[in-house]
């Protein structure tokens, strides 16, 4: 469709034994033609930036004083694309590592904090945070990040995100190390917390046991929200996510004219109706308000531009369904297998996890956070929702540091008549 944008994503090939209606084949689109190097306006704003005076060094390879600084080169998703080996897709950056050597890890580091981060991108994200607050506040020590491209993520971290200060980041290390603290973030401090040594606790933290299990106690002046938007707001794309992200802003005006949504469903769609997760209804519903508010009905003042709804999500069926309600105010990046009505094979959804490579999703949640509103998808209980939600909601607190929203777990910005009781 026309209002599909941005250049062509990975898409699902035939597997080996085709079935016997052939998939209908994606058309290549040429990606939109972008400023050869970012300028410090174009990341400085919201989640990327251009590197201060102030800003730790964060590139294995920095360049000399004397050298000219490299060019960033425009976003190729296609080379990303995904493989089809036998039944399963298997990404380029997992064939990737297959092939690369064993990681040493410098001098440096022999002593540092060793774990390992698992599980989705905005799952990973979560135990990456927190293993490194923990690592450099309490144990005060670097900390080295084992991040392995897999089904659940399969990219590598660093042609996702820039490294944090003491840390290191190795996608195969001689021998795998253990994996970190996994659930919600309150859950993971409160366990490290726990395990550390009463003598090294820092002053304020209070373990005592309850029901034979630990309950952690923060100091007066630690609270936990703020704690995590501190977190999350450290992490930066890399320069290419970064740019990519704020063209596409730029060229539909989504920072003034734009709201988002990320509706999670494809492995999250079995909650949906069971656990309170944010329902299709919902979501539509949410929109057809912004929408009448634009439009001036119900009072108020009637936009001079178009509303526009950038929609981010996992699902080719939900897609679809949004281009249907509200044709071409609907703004999606990328293209994604099923877009053309071709039918996507079961066991793609349920082995593979991902219709698209990890990068066009990071680039769509970056232009989401840079819309006027955001709704992701929340559930009722404690689990239930979107990390890659929660993700988006972080980086929106980030670009817009004034706009008053919701609690985090409500996934909406649209305070205060979105937030729930």
């Amino acid at each position: 469709p026309s209002n599909i944008q941005g250049p062509t994503a990975a898409r699902t090939a035939a597997p080996t034994k085709a079935p016997t209606r052939a998939p209908t084949k994606l058309p290549t689109a040429a990606p939109t033609k972008q400023p050869t190097r970012a300028s410090a306006s174009a990341v400085a704003s919201g989640l990327g930036h251009a590197p201060g005076a102030g800003d730790p060094q964060v590139s294995p390879n920095p360049a000399k004083a004397d050298e000219p600084a490299k060019q960033i080169q425009p976003y190729d998703l296609s080379k990303k694309k995904p493989k089809v080996i036998g039944p399963t897709i298997v990404h380029t950056a997992q064939m990737k590592w297959a092939e690369m050597a064993r990681e040493e890890v410098p001098a440096e580091f022999e002593d540092a904090y060793k774990v390992q981060c698992v599980a989705g991108l905005a799952n990973r994200l979560r135990q990456l945070l927190t293993s490194h607050w923990y690592a450099t506040q309490i144990l005060h020590k670097k900390v080295v990040i084992q991040w392995t491209p897999d089904d659940a993520c399969p990219a590598f971290f660093h042609d996702l995100f820039e490294t944090l200060p003491d840390m290191l980041v190795l996608s195969k290390p001689k021998k795998d190390y253990p994996v970190t603290k996994r659930g919600g973030f309150s859950s993971i401090i409160d366990a490290y917390i726990a395990e550390t040594d009463p003598a090294s606790r820092p002053e304020g933290w209070i373990v005592k046991e309850v029901d034979g299990k630990p309950k952690v106690t923060p100091p007066p002046n630690v609270r936990y929200s703020a704690l995590q938007e501190e977190l999350w707001g450290g992490i930066r794309p890399v320069a290419a996510i970064a740019a990519e992200a704020e063209r596409f802003v730029r060229e539909h005006q989504l920072d003034d004219d734009g709201i988002s949504l990320h509706i999670r469903r494809s492995d999250h769609r079995a909650q949906v109706g069971k656990t309170g997760t944010t329902t299709e209804v919902e979501f539509l519903e949410w929109v057809r308000n912004h929408v009448n508010k634009a439009s001036g009905i119900g009072g108020g003042f009637k936009r001079l531009r178009p509303l526009k709804i950038f929609l981010a999500t996992d699902n080719p069926v939900t897609r679809a369904q949004f281009r249907n309600e509200f044709k071409d105010s609907v703004i999606m990046y990328g293209q994604m297998a099923g877009d053309a009505g071709e039918q996507i094979r079961e066991t793609h959804l349920k082995k593979t996890l991902r219709l698209t490579s990890v990068e066009q999703a990071l680039i769509e949640a970056v232009i989401a956070s840079k819309c006027t509103e955001f709704k992701g998808t929340a559930g009722a209980t404690a689990g239930t929702g979107s990390s890659f939600s929660m993700m988006i909601f972080f980086f929106f607190k980030r670009a817009h540091p004034n706009h008053r929203t919701c609690k985090p777990s409500d996934l909406d910005t649209s305070y205060p008549w979105a937030c729930r009781s």
